[in-house]
């Protein structure tokens, strides 16, 4: 891996690289946070793990970029728990319910998700029922009714 540093960064890292005995690229990186943001990885992680949606799906996922770009080595997985993890409640019982692959699935579901209760909130003045607004139709509430529960309902529909 190769960095390039100017002005300030650089001289700072020649004073911390000429300081140190030996060093890692984890010290490095922890230095480095602390020099220039007054934070150190571990407290961007703990920051990433606490991030909780408080305005719109967009306003979250640029929360949630800019605190990733600072913590190294997670897994896609790890990435992908932390978004989701951090999403309203609402949205995250929705995205349970699919298989999301990926961070940005994830989004785009939200998204999705938060579009539609909108577009529900603006045609009936603001007031909403999730469950009216995430199973509009007959199909859908099957879909999402426990299957013990769809047998008997369609035994009764039969009679």
């Amino acid at each position: 891996m190769s960095m390039h540093l100017d002005g300030i960064a650089y001289n700072w890292y020649m004073w911390w690289k000429a300081e140190k005995v030996s060093y890692t690229w984890h010290t490095f990186k922890n230095d480095f946070f602390k020099r220039f943001q007054g934070i150190t990885e571990d407290e961007f992680f703990k920051k990433l793990t606490h991030l909780q949606q408080k305005g719109s799906v967009e306003e979250f996922t640029s929360q949630w970029e800019a605190l990733t770009t600072s913590v190294f080595g997670l897994s896609q997985q790890q990435l992908l728990e932390t978004y989701v993890g951090g999403l309203k409640p609402h949205l995250q019982n929705e995205l349970k319910m699919h298989d999301i692959p990926s961070v940005e699935v994830a989004r785009c579901k939200a998204k999705e998700v938060e579009e539609k209760i909108e577009s529900f909130q603006a045609r009936n003045g603001n007031t909403y029922s999730r469950r009216s607004i995430l199973h509009t139709t007959e199909r859908d509430k099957d879909k999402y009714t426990p299957p013990h529960m769809r047998y008997e309902k369609r035994t009764l529909e039969a009679q």
